[in-house]
């Protein structure tokens, strides 16, 4: 969910959180989008540069009981909760957690429903949004014709340059069993000297906690990397399948993967790019990560390969060339259906009894 394009919002109200001030202004309405295009964009651009944050991580709720920050929001997407007083609760939850921290100062919380044109048009995502202050913006208070108050902003024109949300969270419907419900942005988490700062948007307010561990998203890497690897490999020569390979083995052994980058950087037609980034956006949702080295060393000392009627071949990664003289895909044999020439060279070839 964090590679959106198209962004639709549906709804979107803010609430004034200013506990070492005027305290909590609640909105009794949502914010007039139509005919107010700029305000509009204002979340579009948002959500769009926060979900393509590098720090952006996937994250599921930790608790379901009732008035948690799940059941709120699940009642928001169910109906049971309608969205002015859906938002109102999560205002003051967030609220009375920005008072007992004491050093946070004045925010806005958005909560917006919004839709993403590479998705179906019945899928909807909600949007938490801390906003802080701001110089190209300005948050008023007005009133509609009805007498209700609401929160709205007034934008600058330099709205949307080099501004960036610290902290939100962009959720997904709670009705299925997912491998993550969300994706959170907590900025200030990657300080670990302000931990105890940070804390209050994910594990307070959200009640949350990352999805995967470096573990997991070392492993999901791989297979789908591989996965992909085996289901081009009729399209790839030998030449660029090894160049995909090598290109993998140098991911997983630096400090960082950037997973878009690293998908650039591969060294294939842009089509082909595009099936390795589909596949594993698919399972791994977090852009940046760190690998577990003991999940690689285990990897990457072996090369194993599986062919038919239960062939199994498997040589040691250091000394795979000296074993493997050459892999030769065949195509215009008459006789047979497209296979494979697998040249090895071994001064052993027992049998084994098991």
């Amino acid at each position: 969910m964090r590679y959106v394009t198209d962004v639709h919002i549906e709804s979107a109200i803010l609430h004034i959180l200013d506990p070492r001030g005027n305290g909590l202004t609640l909105s009794e309405r949502p914010i007039q989008l139509t005919g107010d295009t700029r305000l509009s964009e204002y979340f579009q651009y948002h959500i769009q540069h926060s979900l393509n944050h590098s720090a952006i991580k996937a994250a599921h709720f930790r608790s379901h009981s009732q008035d948690s920050t799940y059941d709120i929001c699940k009642g928001l997407f169910d109906g049971s909760r309608s969205f002015v007083e859906g938002s109102q609760v999560l205002a003051k939850k967030l609220y009375t957690i920005l008072k007992k921290d004491g050093r946070t100062k004045q925010g806005d919380l958005a909560v917006c429903f919004y839709q993403a044109g590479n998705y179906p048009p019945n899928e909807r995502f909600l949007a938490l949004l801390k906003i802080d202050p701001s110089e190209v913006f300005r948050h008023v208070e007005k009133k509609d014709s009805t007498g209700k108050k609401y929160v709205t902003f007034e934008l600058e024109p330099e709205a949307f340059t080099e501004e960036k949300l610290q902290k939100s969270a962009f959720i997904r419907s709670p009705f299925e069993n997912r491998d993550y419900d969300m994706m959170v942005l907590d900025y200030e988490a990657k300080n670990r000297r302000r931990r105890d700062v940070a804390r209050y948007f994910i594990e307070d307010f959200l009640d949350a906690e990352f999805a995967l561990d470096s573990t997991q998203r070392t492993k999901v890497f791989y297979n789908e990397v591989i996965a992909s690897l085996n289901e081009l490999r009729p399209e790839l020569s030998e030449t660029e399948y090894e160049n995909v390979y090598i290109h993998l083995r140098s991911a997983l052994t630096s400090e960082t993967i950037d997973v878009e980058q690293w998908v650039e950087q591969l060294p294939l037609p842009t089509d082909r790019k595009e099936h390795f980034a589909g596949r594993i956006r698919e399972r791994l949702p977090d852009r940046s990560f760190s690998p577990d080295q003991k999940v690689v060393s285990q990897f990457l000392k072996k090369r194993r390969f599986r062919g038919q009627y239960g062939l199994k071949v498997e040589v040691r990664a250091d000394r795979f060339d000296h074993v493997i003289k050459s892999v030769e895909r065949i195509e215009d044999d008459p006789e047979k259906t497209d296979y494979f020439r697998v040249v090895i060279e071994t001064e052993k070839w027992d049998e084994v009894s098991r």
